[in-house]
């Protein structure tokens, strides 16, 4: 299944008129009133044409989150890194709930989406009206996870975020057409397994575990570290496993029973 409206590298994107590419989305839409949404795709199709100039790298627009049941308003593929960018068309601050809705886009392409596991995910909110946004002196990436705290931006200094974040140190490339094809675990939803089985796709999709042995380990590894802790500080402490259905919750358990005798 397509889980983007619109997609082109960034030299074809900047060929086409603004017209054809609303055309495009339009016609792969699934929002009851496309007429409401059109002013949002033609801001951000008309900004990203200035934003994107002489860089190379591919774009998505609406990119689907399953799990979310909800969609990226645009993700670019430059270089080493994966830019989450969304939208506040008219807004002028950076409220609280919009940098949470980036944040939760971002973690989720890390943690369940499989060519983002390894390269670098920005989280970026552009609110267009602001006057301000995150001073790139404030702003740090996760080194070992590989992800950012979202970043806060308008649309005058969007350019420059991206510049900034590029120049973190050169790694492997992304190939967009692999990481757009990259396997989303642990589940889709069930609508979106369903419609991939009636295209004559795998039915092992409706179905789809990830409870890889690293996940298995680190869960563990962080449970004993509770329960070391508990023990030496004369503490009651309870634990909570959660996770999204086929993450590997019943697994662990399973062989914590095994390991326990």
């Amino acid at each position: 299944m397509k889980r983007f409206y619109y997609s082109n590298t960034f030299a074809r994107f900047s060929l086409q008129s603004t017209d054809e590419i609303l055309g495009i989305m339009a016609r792969n839409s699934e929002f009851d009133d496309v007429q409401e949404q059109k002013h949002s795709w033609i801001y951000q199709i008309e900004c990203l044409r200035s934003v994107l100039e002489n860089l190379d790298g591919s774009l998505y627009f609406e990119y689907s989150i399953p799990r979310m049941g909800s969609r990226i308003d645009v993700v670019l593929i430059i270089s080493q890194v994966v830019f989450v960018l969304e939208f506040k068309v008219g807004a002028a601050k950076f409220d609280r709930s919009s940098k949470e809705q980036v944040w939760d886009y971002g973690l989720d392409l890390k943690n369940f989406h499989k060519t983002s596991h390894d390269v670098i995910v920005a989280p970026i909110l552009i609110a267009t009206e602001a006057k301000a946004g995150t001073s790139m002196d404030d702003w740090k990436l996760d080194a070992d996870r590989l992800i950012s705290p979202p970043l806060c931006t308008n649309v005058v200094n969007l350019r420059n975020a991206i510049e900034a974040i590029l120049a973190l140190g050169e790694r492997e490339g992304i190939n967009p057409d692999e990481w757009a094809e990259g396997q989303y675990s642990p589940t889709p939803t069930i609508i979106e397994a369903a419609t991939a089985l009636y295209r004559e796709h795998s039915v092992e999709n409706i179905a789809r575990t990830d409870a890889s042995a690293r996940n298995l380990r680190d869960t563990g590894r962080a449970i004993s570290e509770i329960i070391a802790k508990a023990e030496r500080d004369g503490e009651k402490i309870i634990c909570f496993v959660t996770g999204v259905p086929g993450a590997g919750k019943t697994c662990w358990a399973r062989c914590c029973n095994k390991t326990n005798g």
